[in-house]
């Protein structure tokens, strides 16, 4: 298991840094010309994994966001194994367009962690 990006060759000027923070995290800041972009790259554990572990890895990301420059566009891919639910009460930051009628608890912490960081979950946002 692990995380990484692939970057296409005609892309690899714009790296500016890659740091694996763990096997289930890691960052890629690209240049761009009037901001950068930092990359967060996440695999979160399934829903079947301890509470333990669970916190962890979103404690790590929470701590791997606010390191990131704050002028940086902070954009957080990955599997995150989440179902986020139509529930009205989240609809700011989840949309109306989940594939789940409700969310499971890592949704719930997906949820909570985007709206802590003023996020949105772009896969919810608009209809497949």
């Amino acid at each position: 298991m692990g995380v990484g990006f692939v970057v296409k060759k005609n892309f690899k000027h714009l790296v500016m840094d890659f740091n694996a923070i763990s096997t289930r995290i890691c960052t890629l800041t690209l240049k761009e010309k009037f901001y950068n972009y930092a990359i967060i790259n996440v695999h979160a554990p399934t829903e079947i994994s301890t509470e333990q572990e669970k916190e962890s890895v979103y404690d790590l990301l929470q701590n791997t966001y606010e390191e990131c420059p704050s002028y940086d566009v902070k954009i957080v891919v990955g599997d995150m194994n989440a179902q986020t639910g139509k529930e009205e009460v989240h609809c700011p930051t989840t949309g109306k367009h989940s594939l789940h009628e409700s969310k499971n608890d890592n949704g719930y912490r997906l949820i909570q962690s985007a709206a802590l960081n003023k996020m949105v979950i772009g896969s919810t946002m608009f209809p497949h």
